[in-house]
C-alpha cells in the first residue's frame, strides 16, 4: 500500500509539471483517490508570468494590426473615391452614356478596390505607412500654423483702430435735464431700469426709462442732504440699494424708490487718532459698493481714511466694520480723492491728493500696512479724482487733476504701462470707464471759464492709441461718466445740468431707446357739441364741494345762524371805533372830553395872570391858611439878553477907543446861539 501510494505522488508531480496551469485553476489530481493524503499546492511563478507576456503581446499585436489596417483601408478607401470621381469625370468627356449622376455607388467602389489590390496599388508595407502618417502631421502642422496665423490677424484687426470705432454706441444722443449746475455723480441699477443722477444743486433725480415717455422726466426728485453737494452715487450689486456720499461726513443708503434705510454715524471731531472714532469727520469724496457682498460698502474721506461699513437695517449702531488710513512718502497723513474695490472684492484701491495710489487686501488680518503702492503715481498736489479696474481685474485706470490718465499693472506697479497726456480736468469727481468688452477705456475732459468744448475720448486698452473723441457741447465739461455693460450705452454728466446718453440703435438695447422713439398721445375728442348743456344738477347751487373738518364746519354754522345774539364787541380792528382806541368805553370818554374841551390862548402866561387878581380878593382855603406864614415873592423881571447886548455894545465902544479887541460875549451853556 505504502509503495502503491508513493508511486500515485510521483505521478501526479509528474503530471503537475507537464500541464502548468491545471494547479492555478484550482484541480487537484488526487482529490477523487480514496483515503490518501492531499499534497500541497506548487505554482511555477516564472511559467506564469511568461505566458501573461506572451498572451498581452499577442493582444497588443492583434490590436495594433487592426487599427492599422484600418486607417490603411479609410485612406485607401478616400483614394478610391478620388480617383473614381476623376475616372468617371474623364469617362462621361467620351461617353455621354457611362455618366454617374450623384454619389459614386458602393458597388462600384467595391470594385475599383478590388481592381486596385489587384494591381498592387494597396501595400501595407510599414515604411509607406510611416511616409504617409509624416506627410500627414505635416499637413496637419501646416494647417495649425494657418489657422495660428489666421487668429493673429483676427486679433489685429479686432483691435484696430477702426474696428474699435464700429464698436463705440455714439451714433445717437438723448439729453436728460437735472437742473442748472453741475451733474457730479450718476448711477445705473445692475439691470439697466434706472438712472439716479446727482449734482451741486443739493439734488438727486430717479428716472425709470420703462416709464418714461419724449418728456424726459423724472419720475422722483430728493434733497437727501440739506446743503451738500452730492459726490458719489452707487446701486448695490443687487440693485435694490443707492449709496449716497455729499459734502457732509456720513453717508446715507436708500432703496430704489428713495427712501431712507441707513446712515453711517459720524466720527468726534477732537479725536486726533481716526482709529477711535466711530465714523467719519471730514467731508466724503467717494463711494463704491463691494462686487461681492451686497450689503458692504467703502467710503473715503477728508479724514484721511477709507471706512467699510455694513448696511444692516437692524443694526444698533451704525459704526464701520474696517479702517484704512493713507500715509504720504514722509508717513504724514494725506486725503484719499477716489476709491475702488478689484472684481473679486479682496483688494481696495484708494487715490490721493499727494500723488500716490495705495492698494490694501482686505483679506489680511490687519490694514496697517499697503499690500502695493506706487508713492509718486502722479504729480503731487493734485486731487485723483477717479481710480477704477478694467473687467478682468489685469489694468488699473487712474485719472488726476493734473491733466492726465494712466494704466497700470499691479504686478509691475514701479512703471506704468501707458501715459495719456493733454486731457484738462477741473473737477475733482471726473471718472473712467472700461467698455463692456473690456478693450476700450474712455475719460471726459473739461474747459475753463466756458471756452471750449468738453470732449469724452477713447483710448485702445492694448495699444493705447487714440480711437475717437466725441464732443458734449460748446461750455461744457465732461464730469461723470458711465458704461453700462448690459445696455451698452454711454452716459455723461456735465456741467451744464445735463445728462447726456450716447447709444446706437444696432449696438445698444433698452435704456433710452426705450423713451428715445415714444410718441406721446395726444387726447383724442370724440364729439363737439354747438350748444351748451346745462344739467340740473350741475348749477353751483347744488353743487357739493370738499367737506371740511368738523371743528372748522362748526364755526362756520355758529357764524351764520340768526337766533343767536349778537356777541360783545371785541378788540377793535377797524371801523367807527377804530381811531379811538380799543373798546367802546374809550370811544365814549374821548367823545366827552371834546365835547367840554375849553379854548386854548395862544399866551398861556397870560391865561394864568388874568385870574390873579381874583385869586387876591377871593383867596381859597389854601392861600389863607399860609397867609400869615409865608414870604412875599420877590421876582427878578430883568432880562439876560439885555444885559448881554448892554455888555456888548460897551466893549465895542471901548475897541472903538482904542481899548483892544472887542470881547466877545460869553454864550449862555443853555443856549448856544
Amino acid at each position: 500500500m505504502m509503495v502503491d501510494e508513493e508511486d500515485s505522488k510521483e505521478e501526479g508531480q509528474g503530471r503537475l509539471q507537464k500541464t502548468g496551469g491545471e494547479q492555478v485553476k484550482g484541480v487537484n489530481v488526487n482529490d477523487n483517490a480514496p483515503n490518501r493524503v492531499k499534497s500541497a499546492r506548487v505554482f511555477d511563478v516564472e511559467q506564469m508570468f511568461s505566458e501573461a507576456r506572451r498572451t498581452a503581446q499577442q493582444m497588443s499585436s492583434n490590436s495594433n494590426s487592426t487599427q492599422l489596417m484600418q486607417s490603411h483601408r479609410d485612406r485607401d478607401a478616400e483614394q478610391e473615391d478620388e480617383d473614381a470621381h476623376s475616372s468617371s469625370s474623364s469617362d462621361s468627356s467620351d461617353d455621354s452614356d457611362s455618366d454617374v449622376i450623384g454619389p459614386v455607388p458602393d458597388q462600384l467602389k467595391q470594385d475599383k478596390r478590388t481592381e486596385l489590390q489587384q494591381q498592387g496599388q494597396i501595400k501595407a508595407d510599414s515604411g509607406m505607412s510611416s511616409s504617409g502618417d509624416m506627410k500627414a502631421d505635416q499637413s496637419d502642422d501646416e494647417d495649425d500654423d494657418d489657422d495660428e496665423d489666421d487668429d493673429g490677424e483676427d486679433e489685429d484687426d479686432e483691435m484696430s483702430v477702426a474696428s474699435l470705432r464700429k464698436r463705440l454706441p455714439i451714433g445717437q444722443r438723448v439729453s436728460l435735464s437735472h437742473g442748472s449746475k453741475t451733474v457730479s455723480a450718476l448711477a445705473i441699477d445692475p439691470a439697466g431700469a434706472r438712472l439716479v443722477t446727482g449734482g451741486f444743486d443739493y439734488h438727486i433725480k430717479m428716472y425709470d426709462f420703462n416709464g418714461m415717455d419724449t418728456n424726459k422726466r423724472a419720475f422722483r426728485s430728493l434733497t437727501p442732504f440739506e446743503c451738500h453737494q452730492i459726490r458719489s452715487v452707487a446701486f448695490s450689486c443687487s440693485g435694490d440699494q443707492i449709496l449716497l456720499c455729499s459734502g457732509s461726513a456720513q453717508a446715507k443708503i436708500l432703496d430704489r424708490d428713495g427712501h431712507e434705510v441707513f446712515e453711517c454715524c459720524k466720527g468726534d471731531q477732537y479725536l486726533a487718532d481716526m482709529a477711535r472714532t466711530s465714523g467719519h469727520t471730514g467731508m466724503l469724496n467717494c463711494g463704491v459698493w463691494n462686487p461681492k457682498q451686497k450689503t458692504e460698502f467703502l467710503t473715503c474721506s477728508l479724514d484721511g481714511t477709507l471706512r467699510t461699513w455694513i448696511s444692516e437695517k437692524l443694526a444698533t449702531r451704525h459704526e464701520h466694520k474696517a479702517l484704512m488710513k493713507c500715509r504720504s512718502v514722509n508717513g504724514m497723513r494725506t486725503n484719499p480723492g477716489s476709491c475702488c474695490y478689484h472684481r473679486d472684492g479682496k483688494l481696495v484701491v484708494a487715490g490721493c491728493s499727494d500723488g500716490s495710489i495705495q492698494i490694501w487686501d482686505t483679506s489680511r488680518v490687519t490694514l496697517v500696512n499697503t499690500a502695493f503702492k506706487n508713492m509718486r503715481a502722479h504729480q503731487s498736489g493734485f486731487e485723483m479724482s477717479a481710480v477704477k479696474f478694467s473687467g478682468d481685474g489685469s489694468i488699473l485706470a487712474s485719472r488726476s487733476m493734473d491733466g492726465s490718465m494712466k494704466l497700470w499693472d499691479i504686478r509691475k506697479f514701479s512703471s506704468a504701462l501707458a501715459h495719456m497726456d493733454n486731457l484738462p480736468n477741473f473737477y475733482p469727481m471726473t471718472g473712467i470707464v472700461f467698455s463692456p468688452d473690456d478693450k476700450i477705456v474712455a475719460t471726459g475732459t473739461s474747459v475753463k471759464n466756458e471756452h471750449g468744448k468738453g470732449k469724452i475720448c477713447f483710448y485702445s486698452k492694448l495699444t493705447f492709441e487714440p480711437v475717437q473723441e466725441v464732443n458734449c457741447g460748446h461750455s461744457s465739461s465732461v464730469v461723470s461718466l458711465l458704461w453700462h455693460p448690459k445696455l451698452n450705452q454711454i452716459f455723461a454728466g456735465t456741467s451744464t445740468g445735463e445728462c447726456r446718453v450716447f447709444f446706437d440703435p444696432e449696438l445698444s438695447r433698452n435704456g433710452a431707446i426705450l423713451f428715445a422713439g415714444k410718441v406721446r398721445k395726444a387726447k383724442q375728442v370724440t364729439g363737439m357739441i354747438s350748444q351748451e348743456a346745462i344739467t340740473p344738477y350741475a348749477l353751483p347751487m347744488y353743487k357739493e364741494g370738499r367737506r371740511k373738518m368738523p371743528h372748522v364746519q362748526q364755526l362756520i354754522n355758529r357764524k351764520h345762524d340768526k337766533s343767536r345774539p349778537d356777541p360783545p364787541l371785541e378788540i377793535s380792528k377797524g371801523g367807527r371805533t377804530a381811531n379811538a382806541g380799543l373798546s367802546l368805553g374809550k370811544f365814549v370818554s374821548r367823545n366827552l372830553a371834546l365835547s367840554m374841551q375849553v379854548p386854548d390862548d395862544s399866551d398861556p402866561r397870560g391865561a394864568i395872570l388874568r385870574h390873579a387878581k381874583e385869586a387876591e380878593a377871593n383867596p381859597s382855603l389854601i392861600s389863607t391858611a399860609y397867609a400869615q406864614t409865608q414870604p412875599k415873592p420877590v421876582f427878578d423881571y430883568t432880562d439876560d439878553d439885555e444885559d448881554a447886548d448892554k455888555e456888548l455894545k460897551d466893549s465895542e465902544d471901548r475897541a472903538a477907543l482904542g481899548g483892544g479887541v472887542p470881547k466877545k460875549a460869553k454864550l449862555d451853556s443853555y443856549n448856544p446861539v
